[in-house]
């Protein structure tokens, strides 16, 4: 990661996190109110755009809605926190101002592909968690809203979820957790795993599918090893944006609907074969590390 750090300390960095959060989540719930206002929808019906996907301009509707939410939840939270935590190095902090290396973007897709497996495979771990009614309705009215999302009528529909499906929660998610909240946890343990593991704890959590907790926090982990190995956000940010744009593109390009393939109806992944990708993913992060390792006498932190 980055070696700038906040110039204040822990605590007042933790209620300045807190405080841009909330102001900036109070200021979506207003935008968002309005935008559904303006967008024909009446005060006793302010979700009816995420109820019914059947036709392209609610679907529309629906994918502004979730830009704002995206840009208002993650990405202004992220760089106003950076802002005022270090004046003016944002972009250092956020390990945004060194353009990726072309080796690093291959290897981190490496990386996911070999770690899949075994990501796949902790489906079957999270079944045997026990679910209230309520996190599973949840988690199918999810299911549901990205299946209609994940309907295209047209180039534009595509375009319009590869941004807001793949780019944007990309670019926001990994500024977030990663950029802000992984450093900073640094800074309170002292420990990159710790950090690393926390941050993706979070992530997955954030999401509130609970069927999916598992793989989402294999997944939001390996996206942090990659930030911590590399030192560069952009790395992290490119595989989560290819990482969600694999449907969009299978669905529109080839009518394949990964959307639809529940956990439950996924091939059984063997034991030795999720070992296997596990050892793999191990020994292609120990690599992406050492490409990127500087000498010893040049690391003032780990992370």
């Amino acid at each position: 990661m980055s070696g700038v750090i906040s110039r204040f300390d822990k605590w007042s960095t933790l209620g300045i996190l807190i405080g841009v959060l909330v102001g900036s989540v109070f200021l979506l719930a207003v935008i968002s109110i309005g935008f559904a206002l303006g967008s024909g929808y009446d005060l006793d019906n302010l979700t009816g755009f995420l109820e019914n996907l059947e036709f392209a301009a609610d679907r529309n509707v629906t994918r502004i809605f979730l830009l704002l939410n995206h840009l208002f939840t993650f990405i202004i939270p992220a760089i106003v926190v950076a802002i005022i935590i270090t004046s003016k190095q944002a972009k250092e902090y956020l390990a945004l101002n060194l353009p990726p290396k072309f080796v690093n973007i291959g290897l981190g897709v490496l990386f996911i592909i070999v770690a899949y497996p075994f990501i796949q495979k902790s489906y079957e771990w999270n079944a045997m968690l026990p679910l209230s009614d309520w996190m599973l309705a949840m988690e199918s009215d999810t299911n549901e809203s990205l299946k209609g999302l994940l309907v295209m009528d047209s180039f534009g529909e595509f375009l319009l979820n590869i941004l807001v499906i793949s780019i944007i929660p990309g670019i926001g998610e990994e500024l977030l957790f990663r950029g802000v909240i992984q450093k900073e946890l640094y800074r309170w343990f002292k420990r990159p795993a710790i950090a690393v593991w926390a941050a993706a704890i979070l992530f997955s959590a954030m999401h509130m599918q609970f069927q999916g907790f598992f793989p989402r926090l294999l997944l939001g982990a390996s996206l942090g090893y990659l930030y911590l190995f590399t030192k560069n956000l952009w790395i992290p940010i490119i595989i989560h944006f290819i990482n969600n744009a694999v449907p969009i593109v299978s669905m529109h390009f080839f009518n394949i609907d990964l959307a639809d393939l529940s956990p439950e109806e996924s091939p059984d992944i063997p034991l030795i074969m999720a070992i296997g990708s596990l050892l793999l993913a191990i020994g292609v992060g120990m690599y992406i590390y050492s490409k990127n390792a500087k000498p010893s006498h040049e690391l003032t932190e780990i992370a």
